[in-house]
């Protein structure tokens, strides 16, 4: 099966917002075994939006679209569907059922745009919104082509079912609209596509198994790797997806035999990992979060950040996890030479003779730490996030992180400049993954 993904709105062609639906649901059906074949962003302009569905439906199979739902005069989509498969909008009481219930929670009454939302496409599968207003929308088309044209220009949307008729072909095509919110899109993919998809269609096995990877760049562990994705087989592939300070490895098999296939990753899986065991973090959708969780819980240890210039996002990553409260205990954020001296008992003549950016200071903040929060360990971070505050010997991006505990610290230096904001996600990632190690090794 194929799918071309069409996103909607005049906020994404200029930039105003960034496209993170397309990536996802790019993701998801892979997962499934489906080729994405190509991808469109079109205006909110009814004509623009006819010529993208039609052009979609020449190229794929399943056609996914995102955006342009809502009940306001620029939310078309509905319409410009309608117009294309030639279809009259009609009344849908469940929709402003729906929407009159939830409206009746806040107390208020559903408005004469609102009403609007309720018009659907005659004949359109309603796919229920649990998380928001606009429902999605599922339609079964036949595409007609002039075979004596051997052109999919000549190409038209009928009615009917599949079938070959006077030299032209129909095919059974799915359109499938969304709305653009991405946390709602994702809500009805995952619990109205693709099952839907799963059921009407037979698909090939494919497999994937991820392993995380923390500390080691992607070139890095590519060099380690490339005699093992040399020789691997050609039904398998291995795909390095890099984010700042850590790495997924995702090895995928596609066949026709499922137990087969699960059988060969599994083998390959434990060959990859032997050949970068020392920087293998976690597994599938593990994050560094999650994994530091795990491994303090299985301790029963607790924790305590301190901070400088991530200004609180290391305490941020580690109770971004439900639960966290079990082992993540507090944070001292101290931007100042005077409250790290205060809150952290970090020394003025440390501050004075090597400054708050060094490897004696983040040692002392973590002493600080465990006997001022009364934590087993800890972890501190002190750097220059930029774009001021540089020397000659401390360049923008250098960062000095500790990890341990009143007896024993462990220590690491970076310094890559990656902008102010990403030199911050990057320290923090970092700080987890020396947390990670202090771990392992106690």
């Amino acid at each position: 099966m194929t799918a071309y993904i069409l996103t909607i709105g005049d906020e994404i062609l200029i930039g105003q917002i960034t496209d993170t639906n397309s990536a996802w649901m790019a993701q998801q059906l892979n997962l499934q075994g489906i080729r994405i074949v190509g991808k469109t962003s079109v205006a909110d302009i009814n004509e623009d939006i006819i010529e993208g569905i039609k052009h979609a439906l020449t190229k794929a199979d399943l056609v996914l679209m995102t955006g342009g739902l809502g009940a306001t005069k620029d939310d078309i989509t509905k319409k410009a569907i309608a117009e294309c498969l030639n279809i009259p909008m009609v009344w849908h009481q469940p929709t402003y059922d729906r929407m009159e219930s939830f409206f009746k929670r806040v107390n208020r009454t559903v408005s004469e745009m609102n009403k609007n939302g309720c018009f659907m496409p005659e004949n359109a599968v309603i796919l229920n919104n649990d998380k928001g207003l606009a429902p999605g929308m599922w339609f079964e088309v036949n595409l007609k082509y002039d075979d004596s044209s051997n052109t999919s220009k000549n190409a038209r949307i009928t009615e009917g079912v599949s079938n070959i008729e006077n030299n032209n072909i129909l095919t059974r095509k799915i359109i499938v609209s969304m709305p653009g919110v991405p946390y709602e899109m994702q809500h009805i993919m995952t619990a109205r596509v693709l099952p839907r998809l799963r059921e009407s269609f037979p698909m090939s096995p494919i497999v994937h198994r991820t392993i995380l990877t923390a500390g080691e760049g992607e070139t890095v562990l590519a060099e380690k790797l490339s005699d093992f994705e040399d020789n691997l087989p050609s039904n398998v592939k291995l795909a390095y997806l890099p984010s700042l300070g850590t790495v997924r490895l995702r090895l995928t098999a596609r066949g026709d035999d499922e137990n087969a296939l699960n059988q060969q990753i599994d083998g390959l899986k434990a060959t990859l990992e032997s050949h970068v065991k020392s920087a293998v973090a976690g597994y599938d959708n593990d994050t560094m979060p999650v994994v530091i969780g795990r491994m303090l819980r299985e301790k029963g240890w607790k924790i305590a950040s301190a901070e400088s210039c991530t200004g609180g996002y290391l305490a941020h990553l580690l109770t971004s996890i439900s639960g966290s409260s079990a082992y993540f205990e507090g944070s001292v954020i101290a931007y100042s030479y005077e409250l790290k001296e205060k809150l952290l008992n970090v020394s003025a003549a440390t501050l004075n003779s090597v400054g708050a950016v060094s490897e004696e200071c983040v040692r002392e903040m973590v002493k600080g730490a465990v006997e001022k929060l009364g934590v087993d360990i800890a972890v501190a971070v002190s750097g220059i996030a930029g774009p001021g505050g540089e020397t000659a010997e401390k360049p923008i991006g250098t960062v000095w992180l500790a990890v341990g505990n009143a007896t024993d610290i462990i220590t690491l230096k970076i310094g890559i400049d990656r902008g102010r904001l990403k030199n911050i996600e990057y320290a923090s990632n970092m700080g987890l993954n020396l947390i990670r190690k202090f771990l392992l090794t106690h």
